[in-house]
This record gives structure tokens, sequence and C-alpha cells, in this order.
């Protein structure tokens, strides 16, 4: 019997976050970017991130990872809207 090769990734429809939680937070960011003026993309850069996974994140089809690195905790400090 042959072994199935192992894919990459997970499987399509699959997901790793909790989807209300994602809409939540995805309204909060496009709220408070539209109050202050700011466009998708000076946003994604601030966060270090790119405009598509903005996109993302606002639609809330992403949710963005919350590393420990002190490099990303930096990036998000930045990103501070109020």
């Amino acid at each position: 019997m042959q072994k199935r090769p192992i894919q990459a990734g997970r499987p399509a429809g699959a997901t790793t976050f909790d989807a209300e939680l994602a809409q939540a937070f995805g309204a909060a960011v496009r709220a408070l970017r539209s109050e202050q003026g700011m466009a998708q993309e000076a946003l994604a850069h601030r966060a270090g991130i790119e405009r598509s996974h903005m996109g993302k994140i606002e639609r809330a089809s992403a949710f963005p990872r919350c590393r420990s690195s002190s490099r990303s905790r930096q990036r998000w400090n930045a990103v501070r809207l109020t």
C-alpha cells in the first residue's frame, strides 16, 4: 500500500478562529479606522501586514495572529487608533 503525500495547510473551509469574535474585531477595526479617516493601506503598513490581509481581517475572513514577539507587539501598539 502506498502512503499518501502530506499536504501543507489545513482543509478547505476549516478555520482556527471564532467567527463571531472575528466579525466583532473586524467591525471594530473598520469603524475606528474610518473614524480616524485612515486608509486601509496606511493601517496595514503601520501594522506591518499586507493591505489585502487587513481587508480580510475587516471582513472577518482572517484573524490577526497573536504572537509573543516584541516586534509584533510593537507593531500593534503603533496601530492604536484611539
